[in-house]
């Protein structure tokens, strides 16, 4: 110990030295760290077998959107034409919430989406090959919404529209949603009262025995409506993961007023149409769900009764007085099945529509006969279907099913096949191939063969002939960086239908009718580009350009075989003015190039749409200001010249439409739960 002591009483001046003469650098000099920031971006697309999923919420975050409807169009590949969206490289499209399937006229599930706010979606499923399970033929597009929670208690928003193309419209509804510990209870309801306004005007040149008659009319239009929408729904929760699930769905269409005065060399004409009483469409379906099994059960009724009245002014008189009804009772009936073995899923089930169509024309004036049917209609399908993934990266998604039809005298036996495999080894690089095939349906009142006078020379004709057609697509989809995709396409539609008009030989008289064609076939591509300019700018390019061939070799008594390159071109921008500014502005722009449809050519086609966006901090209320077709220019002119067909008709509606919508949420108001899909709309009598 002693000699311990000396040791440290010997080395503790020198460090004691070193301790005084060391300058404190924490104390001279302070060094401080910049600040850290990690940038990612979100990816915006995922694949898994035929299924593209997209975070479309964060898509239109700052976008003019404030429901599911407005939505749509900023999915990839989807862009909306007239009164139907469509997607790239599929003819046609599905629309589902929450992967379920209810029967419904499109223009009712229109405002639907329309009425549920954009604020309760959780993703966006795109399905070029819908599995089989989902009792849906070809594409489709899946809305996911967020699931509610007891603690949110009741929540809520009220919504108020204005909107103007050419006439005023009116809109208001509003939304409650509450949860409790096994029940969830929903409400939606939509008021809109709408007045429309179209002009056209034609020249036809009509041939007979050699002889031109020179025939030039002006149409003007305006129709008013009253809509009502009501959706409600209740689910109940069971143990292990099974729920129950009833909801009801009505629209309800009053005041249905239009008015359409003619006039040209053949004289002057007005056209008066009506509903002797309110369409009415009412939906109800029950469901049990499990994880391994689903029963549903859906019934609708569709009535509407219309008042036709066309007044010949150089006569003086009422040359037509008719009345159309149309009432209709389905019923769809499906049962499905799901097995898991490892990393393979096995789904099986069946499906059976029964629809009782009772449809009545009937003239006053002039004296002839009418119909009166009563038609039973009936399809049976069943099916079975796999989805499995390998650890490679790959994944499929496969189904078959067998389908028969009878419809009247028809009876069809149709087998078709869906098919979805995707490729995944790194998020940079994605492929997907789909296959699918469907039966198109025409409507019901078309297969009547029903009549109606747009005035003494343009005459809506039905078809009893007309038979559904057959479509098969495939796409191939390249995914860069889980953003940018490109799609190469093909669609086949053997015994394709569409409305048109005919000069007819023998006498003076325009008929418009819908007829099957030979075929119809487009093969082209898509590419879908975003791309943003810091926090300021963020845009998305679209392309895509296809052929159309069309053949057909009894078009009346004419016939056609005609090809046309087309291109769509579109360019979305939407500038965030500041960080601290709640203010979002969008431009949009879009063009089409010229056209085909059967025969007819149609005119190229351009638009601008802006839209403002202003939220309130705290995100409870908000206001959107949209000008849709800013110089009015979304108006083809379509134009037949083929052997005997001389005919042109320039379209002036009023698709240039301003619209200011105010929408207020309370207690923080989230999703619903909600099952609804689109029909292909074969209600209605004004086909």
């Amino acid at each position: 110990m002693k000699h311990l002591f000396i040791i440290l009483a010997a080395f503790c001046p020198s460090v004691i030295h070193a301790i005084t003469v060391a300058p404190d650098t924490t104390t001279v000099k302070n060094h401080q760290l910049d600040e850290v920031v990690v940038k990612a971006e979100k990816p915006q697309i995922k694949a898994s077998g035929s299924t593209l999923t997209v975070d479309l919420p964060a898509i239109v975050r700052d976008k003019p959107v404030s429901n599911l409807l407005e939505a749509l169009p900023y999915l990839p590949g989807i862009t909306r034409q007239d009164d139907q969206f469509i997607l790239a490289g599929a003819e046609g499209i599905t629309i589902l919430i929450n992967g379920e399937v209810q029967t419904m006229p499109v223009e009712t599930l229109y405002q639907l989406l329309r009425s549920i706010p954009v604020e309760r979606l959780k993703n966006a499923e795109i399905m070029y090959a819908t599995p089989a399970k989902y009792h849906v033929k070809g594409a489709s597009v899946n809305l996911i919404l967020k699931t509610p929670s007891i603690l949110d208690g009741l929540q809520g928003q009220l919504q108020g529209g204005y909107e103007n193309s050419h006439y005023s419209s009116y809109t208001a509804g509003a939304s409650a949603l509450y949860a409790t510990g096994r029940f969830t209870f929903n409400l939606n309801y939509n008021l809109s009262a709408n007045k429309n306004w179209n002009h056209e005007d034609f020249i036809s040149r009509h041939t007979i025995e050699g002889i031109t008659h020179n025939i030039s009319e002006q149409n003007r239009r305006t129709s008013r409506s009253l809509k009502n929408l009501l959706h409600g729904g209740i689910t109940y929760k069971l143990p292990r993961n099974a729920t129950l699930q009833l909801v009801y769905n009505t629209h309800i269409t009053g005041n249905i007023h239009s008015v359409n005065h003619t006039t040209g060399n053949l004289g002057e004409f007005t056209n008066k149409g009506s509903n002797e009483h309110p369409s009415q469409f009412h939906d109800i379906s029950a469901a049990y769900k499990s994880d391994s099994w689903e029963f549903r059960l859906d019934f609708t009724h569709y009535n509407q009764t219309s008042h036709q009245q066309l007044y010949d002014h150089n006569l003086d008189e009422t040359t037509v007085d008719a009345i159309n009804r149309q009432r209709i009772n389905r019923w769809h009936l499906y049962i499905d099945r799901t097995r898991k073995f490892g990393n393979w899923e096995f789904n099986y089930g069946a499906d059976y529509r029964y629809a009782n169509d009772r449809s009545r024309q009937g003239y006053t004036i002039p004296d002839r006969d009418g119909f009166n049917t009563k038609i039973n209609e009936h399809t049976a399908n069943i099916y079975v279907g796999t989805e499995t993934r390998f650890d490679c990266g790959l994944s499929l998604t496969a189904s078959v099913a067998g389908e028969y039809y009878n419809y009247d005298h028809q009876h069809n036996w149709n087998l078709i096949p869906q098919f979805g495999m995707t490729y995944y080894r790194t998020p940079k690089s994605i492929f997907q191939l789909n296959f699918t095939s469907d039966r198109v349906y025409p409507s019901y009142w078309d297969v009547h063969g029903g009549q109606s006078y747009l005035d003494n020379y343009s005459i809506v004709m039905g078809n009893p002939t007309l038979r559904p057609y057959i479509n098969y697509g495939g796409q191939l989809n390249y995914i860069l960086r889980q953003k940018y995709v490109a799609t190469l396409f093909c669609n086949y539609k053997d015994g394709y239908s569409v409305q048109l008009p005919y000069q007819k030989p023998d006498e003076l008289q325009l008929i418009f009718q819908t007829v099957n064609f030979d075929y119809n076939y487009k093969i082209g591509f898509n590419i879908h580009a975003p791309f943003s300019a810091g926090n300021t700018l963020n845009s998305t390019f679209t392309l895509q350009g296809f052929l159309n061939h069309v053949k057909s070799r009894h078009f009346h008594d004419i016939s056609f075989d005609r090809k046309k390159f087309i291109t769509f071109m579109s360019l979305s921008n939407t500038v965030r003015f500041s960080d601290k500014l709640p203010f979002f502005l969008t431009v949009d722009a879009a063009c089409l190039t010229s056209s085909l449809q059967g025969p007819a050519d149609m005119s190229e086609l351009w638009r601008i749409d802006a839209g403002l966006k202003w939220t309130l901090p705290r995100r409870d209320a908000e206001l959107t200001l949209k000008c849709d077709d800013i110089f009015n220019s979304w108006s083809p002119t379509m134009t037949i010249r083929h052997l005997t067909q001389d005919y042109r008709m320039k379209i002036h509606d009023m698709s240039r439409s301003f619209s200011l919508t105010l929408t207020w949420r309370f207690n923080g108001f989230k999703p619903k739960d909600s099952s609804i899909d689109i029909d292909t709309s074969r209600f209605g009598t004004g086909k």
